[in-house]
């Protein structure tokens, strides 16, 4: 028995010393575990310099207008790439809600136009949420000429969307696509001609050429070089910006746009 017994208590002594052993190598792993965790954040992806320093655009650059005026194509004209879905459309023109791109410290935000009845209240959700930003904005509105004269559905989108803002504000004008022919008419009629049309006359104007090669060619822009490119520029640089909050813009009341239409 007394054989028994020493060999028993070996057999537990082992077993304790392997146990021990286990223990040990367990808390080792546990404290490397933990090591690694802090150092390495948790486990989460710590965040870039890019992410963690982003800075909010100076200003934003908002485009508006009804479809199909080239709204999108001018803003990819100053990307210089296609960032703006501007393919042609057959339908309620090509863009439907908001675009937005930051470029050179600014946000781009190209806007749905109120011109088709069936998609006329979400444009004008899409138009209120833009100006609802809380920054510093400079306002361009684009129309273009049918046959020498400014089309209705223009005139009432430039009036209707400036009788939303209720801080004083200037805005800009862009003529886009104008033929030689329109150019020789504005020349002898006067630009001043066209702007008593509108309830509010806009800051500054800038007539862009029809641009053929880019005319009907989805996602196409004006050349680095080009004469529109670097008038459209210049036009944009020398806006003035207007602060607007989002108590500034009352709700877009799209029956008086309908009004306007048939006054």
């Amino acid at each position: 028995m007394t054989v028994y017994k020493a060999i028993t208590n070996k057999i537990q002594l082992e077993f304790m010393h392997i146990y021990i052993y286990k223990t040990i190598a367990n808390i080792q792993v546990l404290l490397l575990l933990s090591i690694s965790l802090v150092v390495n954040g948790c486990g989460c992806s710590k965040p870039t310099e890019a992410t963690s320093h982003t800075l909010k655009p100076s200003e934003i650059v908002l485009f508006l207008g009804n479809s199909n005026v080239g709204k999108s194509t001018l803003c990819n004209s100053v990307f210089q790439q296609a960032v703006f879905n501007s393919d042609v459309s057959m339908s309620f023109g090509t863009t439907l809600y908001n675009q937005e791109h930051e470029y050179q410290n600014a946000l781009y935000i190209d806007t749905p136009g109120l011109s088709y009845k069936q998609t006329r209240e979400k444009a004008a959700k899409e138009i209120e949420e833009a100006l609802k930003k809380n920054s510093n904005y400079k306002i361009i509105f684009v129309v273009t000429l049918k046959s020498g004269r400014l089309r209705p559905t223009d005139i009432a989108t430039i009036d209707t969307i400036c009788d939303v803002i209720q801080v004083p504000f200037e805005y800009g004008l862009i003529f886009n696509k104008v033929t030689r022919g329109i150019i020789k008419a504005i020349n002898q009629k006067g630009l001043n001609y066209y702007l008593t049309s509108f309830k509010k006359k806009p800051f500054a104007t800038v007539i862009l050429k029809m641009d053929y090669e880019i005319e009907d060619n989805p996602n196409f822009y004006f050349k680095p070089d080009s004469e529109n490119r670097k008038n459209l520029l210049e036009f944009i640089s020398k806006l003035k910006s207007v602060q607007i909050h989002e108590s500034d813009i009352k709700p877009l009341d799209i029956t008086k746009y309908e009004q306007r239409l048939y006054e």
